[in-house]
């Protein structure tokens, strides 16, 4: 395979594909804020904060912000402590525009848990393809056609959505992660037996590339993701190799650190990173 374009310069900003890579709509951000608490959206991005070429399943968890993209089934689990969609109570508080698909279903839609809100104090639509189960979420109306000028957000079922867009999003996806699973490693891992991998350069390349196995990810207690200050200034590559099956599972991932040692709500990737962190 020949090297793509977007590859030949390390700072390009669009190398995830126009899906995925900037904000799109009105009221978008350059930077996203700090994690906080907010009674309305600070920013606006209309791009898929989640994307999942399959079915998500939520087995423990409490919210998702942005806007969500499953190409199978979304599926909420009880118990699972769940409690809010698209915007979350603390987070970026950067939310999708009033009015659109917020969340699109290919599959089936199963929200198990009572009282999930979603969007507030915003609204959109819910689309999927297939059946829905279990409840709505608070603020949604189920309602077909639409009437877009309502200020309601509603939840409809289409047999002819189309997701041909997002598909082809997948595939632009699965060529360039071909291309960059490919690449020679040159970043540096420690800590592999402790529960901080710190992750380093290796070199003075722009582009510091890491390899790693999703089992060395996982940890018997809370796992944190540690960036050395040697990686300032530069893009970050973290393969994470899949099984036979292709897939990867992860667990115990508790927390990432910047370079200053900040993590959790702290956690401030464009005050050390210029660039883009990809996690393949």
């Amino acid at each position: 395979m020949s090297p793509l374009p977007t590859l030949a310069y390390p700072y390009c900003s669009e190398n995830l594909g126009g899906k995925l890579s900037e904000g799109t709509g009105h009221g978008t951000l350059d930077l996203y804020p700090l994690i906080h608490e907010a009674d309305s959206p600070k920013g606006y991005d209309n791009s898929a904060s989640v994307l999942v070429n399959g079915n998500l399943i939520i087995e423990k968890g409490s919210v998702i912000e942005g806007k969500i993209v499953i190409m199978g089934d979304f599926k909420v689990n009880p118990n699972s402590g769940f409690v809010s969609l698209i915007k979350a109570e603390m987070g970026s508080q950067v939310i999708p525009n009033n009015g659109i698909d917020a969340i699109i279903v290919g599959g089936d839609l199963a929200i198990n848990v009572p009282n999930v809100t979603f969007m507030e104090p915003g609204y959109g639509n819910i689309v999927y393809k297939g059946t829905r189960t279990g409840y709505i979420p608070s603020d949604v109306t189920q309602a077909f056609p639409l009437d877009s000028n309502s200020g309601v957000s509603y939840s409809f079922q289409s047999n002819s959505l189309d997701l041909s867009e997002w598909l082809n999003a997948f595939l632009d996806l699965e060529q360039k992660g071909t291309y960059w699973g490919n690449m020679n490693p040159n970043g540096v891992i420690t800590g592999m037996k402790t529960n901080t991998l710190t992750f380093k350069a290796g070199n003075t390349n722009a582009v510091q590339v890491f390899h790693i196995k999703a089992i060395d990810l996982t940890f018997y207690v809370g796992r944190h993701i540690k960036f050395h200050s040697t990686l300032v200034g530069k893009t970050i590559l973290i393969n994470v190799k899949a099984d036979s099956n292709g897939k990867a599972h992860v667990k115990n991932l508790a927390d990432f650190i910047d370079t200053t040692g900040a993590g959790g709500f702290f956690f401030f990737l464009c005050a050390f990173i210029t660039n883009i962190v990809e996690l393949l």
